[in-house]
């Protein structure tokens, strides 16, 4: 998988409505934007994604997405099955190219599709379900685009001063850093060599 940005995702989403024959129009936004998309001069079947939430991995993100197919029924509802039908396969062919098209993005777990008829409108008909797409999330903390920065936490940090046994200052070292000890061997007899210890304090 590679990292994807959501925009770079809807461009995704778009291409696959563009791609697939039967498949007329897309559209993505929120939820309640879709009868103002069905009110303006819109071609069936329509594809509408809209986004439902996004969890941040170690090394992933899964975004997920409510995926639409809308067909319009005739005024005596007699192609009604046969909208389902087509919905339902332009559906699964959606979840088919997610799973199969590309190592970029992955589809998780097994969708499950639902039909629906005049939820939108008094002929729209179709089905509809939730997708989640997993793509690798960039958790390296270089590439933020900011100036350096200092935690609220770490900013309480004190310096720490070093001393002899006669209270002479050696040293000052900001907290989180590394003081070197030179530890003889007249200090403590059972040495019987020069040791260094580096210590943090």
């Amino acid at each position: 998988m590679s990292a994807m940005t959501l925009n770079q995702l809807t461009t995704l989403f778009s291409n696959i409505a563009k791609a697939h024959d039967q498949i007329q129009d897309f559209a993505y936004g929120e939820l309640y934007e879709i009868e103002e998309k069905m009110n303006k001069e819109c071609k069936y079947p329509l594809l509408f994604v809209s986004p439902v939430s996004s969890t941040t991995l170690n090394n992933q993100i899964q975004r997920t997405f409510n995926f639409l197919v809308f067909d319009m029924s005739n005024k005596d509802k007699s192609n009604v099955i046969e909208a389902w039908s087509d919905t339902e396969q332009i559906l699964n062919d959606i979840v088919k190219i997610f799973r199969n098209e590309s190592n970029d993005y992955e589809l998780v777990g097994d969708p499950t599709l639902f039909p629906f008829k005049e939820d939108n409108s008094d002929w729209a008909i179709g089905h509809r379900s939730e997708l989640v797409i997993q793509t690798d999330f960039n958790s390296g903390y270089c590439d933020i685009p900011s100036d350096t920065f200092i935690s609220p936490n770490s900013s309480g940090f004190n310096t720490v001063t070093i001393k002899d046994q006669n209270g002479n200052v050696l040293a000052t070292i900001t907290g989180g850093g590394n003081y070197n000890v030179i530890v003889g061997s007249g200090i403590n007899d059972d040495l019987t060599a020069t040791v260094t210890i580096i210590d943090q304090v």
